[in-house]
């Protein structure tokens, strides 16, 4: 620690403002705050509610939404969730939630600066940790700098375009990113034979990465490359322990490989596949990014090789061309498999490790040859890196309203933990995705319906559900079809086929097709008994943003009055 004194410095810095959005955003309203956590990145809602399915007992988190399914096998094995949800046992859930936004992204940023500055050298000199720190900081504070449409943003309309990090998103990519930046040290130890024996926790580390393909897939893809690479330098002690890593790796997955691996065979696999965002196809993919990073460290070889005839620091110029070649890897890997899963997910990683390779090609080659350009770069990198940390950290100001509407639920949320049977099934009359994705994440209650179905969900079940709301609703046969086409986001979130449905927009052939069948559906729905057909699967409570219509009481005779919070009625549905 006093040797990276300035380092740890920054770290808690870089941890500072990551939470700081979790502490102000309740603090800015105020006598408004009532417990709902400041969760604003994508997906953070789904992922509490896989943490608090895990701390439900249900380890493997098959059906985080429904009260069925629990017991199916999983695809994607939950290690990184349990990271959360071990250490919430004993501290709470929401506590270990927020602390997780400090210590996560201070140790990201950690773990690049001992990355570059094992790369390049490790020596005591102050530009040697300025340029590790300015790594660190652009990794953790300053990532979305490199998109362009963020500068312009910024420019534009001020700090309301800054987004908050993307390393304080609740489990992934940061959990991840833990792992994939832990396990390039390791390599590093290999390749230059520091320890004896590193492949073992290596492999165990590759093992554990199962749990967010993405960052398997890019750290097996940067194994394979340096495997390739010293084969070819004929130093086969490395080659042979990077190996033992990978078998290590293979070795304690073999359950769950097996498992993945007969799941997606067949076409209802093909099926699951598509629906997890598999695509199957062999084009190629080129990333800006990795482009430049590329040139960068082919100039600077040749410029350190030929120009200045230095042929020192050969490993940190083996290790960084594996970094690259592994990136390259794993967003093309589909050239030859003909198989990828949703590619710009990669990103997350490959920016990372294109920032180091190049800090760590600088530092070798352009700071003892241009000390001052050097200086200059990495002083602008660093102010922009912190700067927009700042900016990104006060960003939560243009949130705020949203987080205060967000508090109603508390309300409604209480009322389930404190009145609700153990386990409980709510059915939304409205189609409410927000409100179905929170009750899992904050009560012991499942949903009765969700667009959360890609995994072990039949599709039958599916119909059911859909058919149901609209129905709920009391949208007549004749209206259907303008229905669904008004509603075309909710036909997409239920039924896609694969990612580039779901994302689609406008009235394309799959639509068309889809709500032609559905039209067709939903008449023979109408043809049942409503009370037969919502008694199908377990059902408790029946919540609606107004009071229910006389038809629908009519209707469901068991269906009683319980109460109402903020915005929700609530109705307790007896189960035959």
């Amino acid at each position: 620690m006093k040797k990276h004194r300035l380092a740890t410095l920054f770290a808690v810095l870089v941890g500072l403002l990551s939470i700081l959005p979790s502490i102000l955003a309740p603090l800015a309203v105020g006598g408004d705050y009532a417990g709902m956590q400041f969760l604003y990145i994508d997906d953070e809602d789904i992922y509490r509610a896989r943490i608090h399915e895990v701390m439900e007992g249900h380890i493997g988190v098959a059906s985080p939404y429904f009260f069925e399914y629990k017991d199916m096998p999983v695809m994607v094995p939950p290690i990184n969730e349990w990271l959360y949800a071990l250490p919430a046992f004993f501290f709470g859930l929401s506590f270990v939630i927020t602390l997780s936004k400090f210590l996560f992204p201070a140790l990201l940023f950690l773990l690049i600066y001992v990355l570059t500055r094992s790369m390049a050298g490790d020596s005591e000199d102050a530009p040697m940790k300025w340029g590790a720190i300015t790594a660190g900081l652009f990794v953790t504070l300053g990532y979305d700098l490199i998109d362009y449409q963020s500068l312009f943003g910024l420019l534009n309309t001020g700090i309301d375009a800054a987004r908050l990090s993307v390393w304080t998103r609740l489990v992934n990519p940061v959990s991840g990113a833990l792992m994939v930046f832990s396990f390039p040290i390791l390599l590093w130890w290999i390749v230059i034979r520091r320890y004896r024996h590193v492949y073992i926790p290596a492999g165990v580390l590759l093992a554990l990465m199962v749990g967010y393909f993405f960052s398997f897939g890019i750290s097996v893809s940067v194994l394979a490359a340096l495997i390739v690479i010293f084969f070819f330098r004929k130093e086969f002690v490395v080659v042979r322990e990077l190996i033992y890593t990978f078998i290590i790796a293979l070795i304690l997955d073999a359950p769950y490989w097996y498992h993945t691996l007969s799941s997606v065979s067949g076409e209802g696999g093909r099926e699951v596949a598509l629906r997890n965002g598999m695509f199957f196809t062999h084009a190629p993919v080129l990333n800006k990014v990795l482009i430049l990073a590329t040139i960068f460290f082919i100039l600077s070889l040749l410029y350190a090789r030929v120009i200045k005839r230095s042929f020192d620091n050969a490993r940190t110029w083996l290790f960084g061309g594996g970094l690259l070649l592994g990136s390259w890897i794993a967003l093309n890997q589909q050239v030859i498999t003909g198989r990828a899963i949703w590619y710009h997910h990669f990103v997350q990683y490959t920016i990372p490790i294109a920032a180091i390779v190049v800090m760590a090609v600088s530092l070798l080659v352009w700071r003892r040859y241009h000390p001052r350009i050097w200086s200059l770069v990495v002083g602008v990198v660093f102010v922009a890196s912190l700067g927009y940390g700042i900016l990104g950290a006060l960003s939560y100001t243009s949130r705020v309203d949203d987080f205060r509407r967000v508090q109603e639920y508390a309300q409604f949320f209480s009322f389930l933990n404190v009145e609700a049977p153990n386990e409980c099934v709510v059915l939304i009359k409205e189609y409410h995705e927000e409100l179905e994705r929170l009750i899992p994440a904050y009560t012991n209650c499942n949903v009765y319906s969700s667009t959360y179905t890609f995994s072990g969900v039949p599709k039958e079940r599916v119909l059911h559900n859909y058919l149901l709301r609209i129905r709920l609703n009391g949208v007549d046969e004749k209206d259907i079809r303008s229905y669904l086409f008004a509603h075309e986001d909710e036909v997409r979130g239920y039924f896609y086929a694969d990612w580039d449905q779901l994302f689609g927009k406008g009235e394309d052939e799959w639509l068309r097709r889809r709500i032609d069948f559905l039209s067709a559906e939903y008449g023979r729905f109408l043809e049942g008994d409503l009370g037969e057909e919502i008694a199908r699967y377990r059902l408790d409570y029946l919540v609606s943003g107004e009071p229910l219509s006389p038809q629908v009481l009519h209707e469901l005779l068991e269906l009683t009055f319980m109460t109402k919070t903020a915005n929700e009625y609530i109705y307790s549905f007896a189960v035959k």
